[in-house]
């Protein structure tokens, strides 16, 4: 299981245009990054929608993603 500050650089890593959020194409990148550590990664368009706000996700949003760091 990958650290809150390990999470927190591969979320910096693939905020490309450096705007705080993640659009869909960064955030399916950075869970794909995330290796085994990634959840949700089979329905990942429709995780996304659920959690995403005006079409992008933050860092909290990116975290449920990250196994161990949500409730299911």
């Amino acid at each position: 299981m990958l650290t809150v500050d390990e999470l927190k650089t591969i979320y910096a890593a693939h905020d490309v245009d450096q705007s705080g959020t993640l659009d869909k194409e960064e955030a399916r990148k950075a869970v794909i990054a995330l290796g085994e550590n990634a959840c949700h990664l089979e329905n990942f368009d429709a995780e996304f929608d659920k959690i995403a706000k005006d079409g992008v996700i933050d860092v909290d949003g990116f975290m449920h993603f990250a196994k161990g760091q949500h409730t299911h």
